[in-house]
């Protein structure tokens, strides 16, 4: 459906918005194969430079030094599925196939371990197939497809809860590991799986038990992010420090929703829309989910916020799994509200990855 409307949507007009007249918009546009282009713009060039160069020091009035704002895991996947390609065919049409592969076969992977994961708490196959579904059709789902490190992020998040209601600890925490060294809000997940292990051990606290000391690998394996980080730039906060390109800084989480610091024509209202909704889903989710599951989704929906901008914010709610499995809670219910949820959705998704293809900002 995608590879659809972003061939036809080559016959709309390039933004003018985003663009001053008279400016190319090659910087954001990869390859000349439209089929492969229409899967990578914006921060999937940060990327694809990590993958090419790794880090650089980070050197006053250097551009190239804000990329320590974009976690290595996903760029240092592209580099290493490259060393299968040989040199002299490492194109830019090269690079991008890798990404779109990568971000592709994660999220299967992840697609997969949901469905497993929702049937075996809810005993419902009806409701882990539309939770599927409604993840798939979110109107920023098509991000998961792209040369962006979310279809990363869900598949190893998703692979954590699995993992960890299996009771395998080790591998839990390895994958929860890996989970940190991919986007900055990784770490989250500590404090509901650290929950969860309790659980599984009948809270009894005063034996709990040396397995979880596995899960001390996952604040270990960002902290050693931050000191490479440090031993590259002199500061243990470069990849924070970073988000104050993109004019992120900590405030309260009112002032998102209320006071923005930007605001993008008709994407600034629809990231409204959506993080309210976000919201509203991740606080019926204390009642509805099981407590992992709930405090998961507060945290990654809420989190967000206190940077002072909703920029991203519906990109960032495609991840939020445990919010598409309240809808499909609900969708399996009441057959109207389900058919109103995918003609929202799919819709909207249409609209906004052929607004993407065109250069007009959506996340």
């Amino acid at each position: 459906m995608l590879l659809i409307v972003g061939w036809f949507s080559q016959y709309f007009q390039f933004s003018t918005d985003y663009f001053s007249l008279g400016t190319s918009p090659r910087p954001w546009v990869f390859s000349k194969i439209r089929w492969l282009d229409i899967w990578a713009r914006w921060d999937s060039g940060w990327y694809l430079h990590l993958a090419k160069h790794s880090y650089q020091t980070a050197n006053q009035g250097d551009p190239t030094s804000i990329n320590w704002a974009f976690f290595p895991l996903y760029p240092w996947l592209i580099k290493l599925s490259s060393w299968l390609v040989p040199t002299q065919l490492r194109t830019t049409e090269t690079w991008l196939i890798l990404g779109i592969i990568i971000s592709n076969l994660s999220l299967l992977l992840g697609l997969s371990l949901l469905y497993l994961l929702v049937k075996q708490i809810w005993k419902s196959p009806q409701i882990a197939r539309l939770t599927i579904w409604y993840l798939l059709i979110f109107p920023t789902s098509f991000f998961l497809g792209t040369v962006y490190s979310e279809a990363v992020f869900f598949c190893l998040a998703v692979a954590s809860f699995y993992l960890a209601y299996q009771q395998k600890w080790f591998l839990t925490a390895l994958t929860a590991s890996l989970l940190t060294l991919t986007r900055p809000l990784g770490i989250l997940i500590l404090m509901p799986l650290l929950w969860l292990y309790a659980q599984k051990k009948h809270w009894q606290l005063k034996k709990p038990g040396w397995q979880w000391l596995y899960l001390a690998l996952i604040p270990l394996t960002l902290l050693s992010f931050f000191t490479y980080a440090y031993s590259q730039t002199q500061s243990w906060l470069a990849p924070v420090q970073a988000q104050q390109a993109w004019k992120r800084q900590l405030d309260w989480p009112w002032q998102a929703l209320f006071h923005s610091q930007h605001f993008i024509g008709y994407i600034t209202p629809l990231d409204r829309v959506f993080t309210w909704l976000g919201v509203g889903l991740s606080f019926l989710g204390v009642v509805i989910l099981p407590a992992s599951l709930a405090i998961y989704g507060l945290l990654l929906t809420i989190a967000p916020l206190f940077s002072n901008s909703l920029l991203s914010i519906s990109r960032f709610l495609t991840v939020v799994f445990p919010s598409f499995i309240i809808l499909a809670i609900w969708g399996h219910k009441h057959r109207r509200l389900n058919r109103l949820i995918q003609v929202i959705f799919l819709s909207l998704q249409v609209l906004l990855f052929a607004a993407w293809c065109q250069l007009h900002w959506v996340g």
